[in-house]
């Protein structure tokens, strides 16, 4: 027990996780290095207090208190089935900020069948905050199964018009009855990467993980693994289908990374509020929206796929925007508030 998990783990002792760090280098035949994610967790919001890049832990993990008001209001000031223009109003310890959110439908996709439903839509979002214009694009993937419900969420941040710079993606994989360990796997790619080869590589990486559980004898853990082969077979069909019908927008990635995840539970969502922070505080945010949405606009819902379009539109850009502000700021208080009232 001396030195706890840490020393356990530098000891080169085994041990059985589902939560790892993995990094990807290389993109044709990619190396995949799967390591427990305990290692890599130390300048992020819920470290402990005697980490030096750790200065505030104490203050931001706290819910913000009645003196710290936050109030977020929206005006629809334009609206078509492609294309919303929206005034956001956020006001934050007594002081108002606003946003102009112009939100565009770029692509749609749609299959129904007998055992699945598969949606896509590909946004560009604009924002303008005082002086500054902020412009990336935002690829939300839903996957409706009598056995499993799976969500994707990738935002995308141009360069140029040849290259994003970065891209964050979090994928969720919730079984249909609610029963699973809580998994989570965070994926940091080394090279450039392809808007479609990240989820071709996310897919590897899924396999390998699958690979690993499988190993366990435990049951849960094995449960695990036929999850993450699903999850496998998801993100090649997105490759493939982002390959073929965006290819105007298949452009090369600088920097990416994502997170794979069995089950949000509510704990996990703190802990990914927390970390994503520092790594694109919006895609938390993002993906609670296309699923609520999702659960809103459902299948049988009037108006659907629109009706989740228009709705994950809306909620994403509102996150997003309210991102952007505390990046520009550093209101670290009020991004904890936010991801606490969410």
């Amino acid at each position: 027990m001396l030195g706890g998990i840490l020393a356990w783990i530098n000891a080169d002792y085994p041990i059985w996780t589902t939560y790892h760090y993995i990094t990807v280098d290389g993109i044709e035949e990619p190396i995949i290095q799967i390591e427990p994610l305990l290692l890599y967790l130390t300048g992020y919001p819920f470290c402990t207090d005697n980490q030096e890049s750790c200065t505030s832990c104490t203050d931001n993990q706290e819910c913000p208190d009645d003196s710290e008001s936050i109030t977020i209001t929206s005006t629809v000031l334009e609206q078509d089935e492609n294309h919303i223009v929206i005034l956001l109003m956020y006001e934050f310890d007594g002081t108002i900020y606003e946003f102009t959110i112009v939100n565009t439908l770029l692509w749609s996709y749609n299959e129904i069948t007998n055992e699945i439903n598969r949606t896509a839509y590909f946004n560009s979002i604009e924002i303008t905050i005082e002086d500054m214009y902020i412009q990336f694009y935002q690829l939300y993937y839903l996957v409706q199964h009598e056995e499993y419900n799976l969500t994707l969420s990738t935002r995308l941040t141009p360069l140029n018009s040849e290259t994003y710079n970065s891209s964050y993606t979090i994928l969720s994989y919730i079984p249909a009855d609610g029963k699973s360990l809580i998994s989570m796997e965070i994926v940091k790619f080394n090279s450039p990467v392809k808007f479609s080869q990240q989820y071709a590589i996310l897919g590897k990486v899924s396999k390998e993980m699958a690979k690993i559980y499988e190993e366990s004898e435990d049951i849960s853990l094995v449960q695990l693994a036929q999850n993450y082969f699903i999850i496998e077979d998801e993100a090649k069909f997105l490759s493939k289908l982002v390959e073929k019908q965006l290819s105007e927008y298949n452009m090369q990635i600088l920097e990416s990374s994502a997170i794979l995840t069995d089950v949000c539970g509510d704990p996990l969502c703190l802990i990914l509020c927390g970390l994503l922070i520092a790594e694109g505080c919006g895609v938390p945010g993002a993906v609670i929206c296309v699923l609520a949405c999702s659960a809103f606009c459902g299948p049988s819902g009037p108006g659907f796929p629109v009706c989740a379009t228009i709705c994950g539109a809306i909620c994403a850009s509102m996150v997003i925007a309210i991102c952007y502000f505390i990046e520009l700021y550093g209101t670290s208080t009020g991004c904890w508030g936010i991801c606490c009232q969410i």
